[in-house]
């Protein structure tokens, strides 16, 4: 038979290619934000706010009740304040505000209690936009994918601070006489902390490291006893962390 010019390409392969371009597009997409997690998290605020500014319209052209105005503005307020937290741009008044969300709410910087407020904020768009009629698909749309987003947070959070507790295992059976000898006068940079990490847990050169980039920088704000950005753990903050007096770390 003559030779028709092309060869079929099997389905499989057209899906595995535009899987890992759709991948590759989101991977791009959460280097702009400082990473992928910071750009899910950005993305809850938008549909926050989103449901909140439309249910606050809707509310004053169809004349609500107070209690339920009030309602609309508490969750657009709650939106904005998630925004800023993941905000991609670096602004002094943008910085101020952050540095006083950790020091007053800083459950609303971790894995596990993002994803607690958010359950709860999924909750309050869905009502916003479903329950008053505003927008019902909307509603379900915006409030799910919160919903979504807040329960992969809680896994993953909780998965995370496993991982980190494993490693605090590692530390303790070293014994604190050795502690010294892990963390410089100074004190240890993420770098130097995931060296560690996968020098007590037997990583061998080529595999995973045992924590990402990313993750590194929400275990070295954890290790942080006050607000500040220099990404450094000290020696201090190290001790308290490998002693476990507050139990396991929950990221």
């Amino acid at each position: 038979m003559p030779a028709t010019g092309y060869s079929q390409v099997p389905q499989g392969s057209q899906q595995q290619v535009l899987l890992q371009k759709g991948n590759q597009a989101l991977e791009n997409a959460g280097k702009k934000f400082g990473g992928l997690w910071k750009l899910l998290f950005f993305v809850c605020a938008c549909c926050v706010i989103t449901a909140g500014t439309l249910s606050i319209f809707s509310g004053v052209i169809n004349m609500i009740s107070p209690f339920d105005f009030i309602n609309y503005i508490y969750l657009t307020l709650f939106g904005l304040l998630m925004l800023v937290i993941d905000f991609p741009i670096e602004h002094p008044v943008i910085k101020n505000i952050k540095m006083s969300i950790f020091h007053y709410a800083l459950f609303m910087c971790r894995f596990v209690g993002r994803g607690i407020w958010y359950l709860f904020l999924s909750a309050m768009t869905v009502g916003a936009l479903w329950d008053n009629e505003v927008s019902p698909f909307l509603g379900f749309f915006l409030g799910g994918y919160v919903f979504f987003v807040a329960l992969y947070s809680l896994f993953y959070g909780i998965q995370l601070s496993q991982r980190l507790e494993r490693v605090r295992q590692k530390v303790l059976e070293q014994g604190p006489e050795h502690w010294a000898s892990y963390i410089p006068p100074y004190g240890m940079n993420k770098a130097q902390f995931s060296e560690l990490a996968d020098t007590l847990l037997n990583k061998k050169s080529g595999d995973r490291p045992t924590f990402s980039e990313e993750e590194l920088n929400y275990i070295v704000n954890a290790f942080s006893f006050e607000v500040r950005s220099d990404e450094i753990i000290s020696k201090e903050e190290f001790d308290e962390w490998a002693r476990g007096t507050t139990g396991m770390f929950l990221l």
